[in-house]
């Protein structure tokens, strides 16, 4: 899995939440409103350091959803943040940017 594209969107998304796990989870966990589903792959969103604004599209590999959050199997590890608010409108400017993710 890599990163399909850099979006930039100023103060369109501004919550960034870092990663946790939880008893029984794999790996690190996320919150449902994070996950954006492309056809049937998912992504989340990731702020880019040193550059306020601009996050990169990552692909995860998801486990079962519990008490709204994902565990991530793969595409993630403890120390990144992800965006939650705004992550809906961060994805159609994906799409519109980069059709071929669709």
């Amino acid at each position: 899995m890599a990163s399909a594209a850099k979006v930039c969107a100023a103060s369109i998304a501004n919550t960034r939440r870092p990663l946790f796990t939880t008893p029984g989870a794999s790996g690190p966990v996320v919150p449902e409103a994070a996950v954006q589903s492309i056809g049937e792959r998912h992504f989340v969103f990731l702020p880019v350091k040193n550059n306020e604004g601009s996050f990169v599209l990552r692909e995860v590999r998801l486990g079962p959803a519990a008490d709204g959050h994902y565990s991530v199997l793969e595409g993630l590890r403890l120390q990144d943040e992800v965006v939650t608010d705004g992550s809906f409108i961060l994805k159609a400017e994906s799409v519109r940017q980069h059709p071929e993710l669709h």
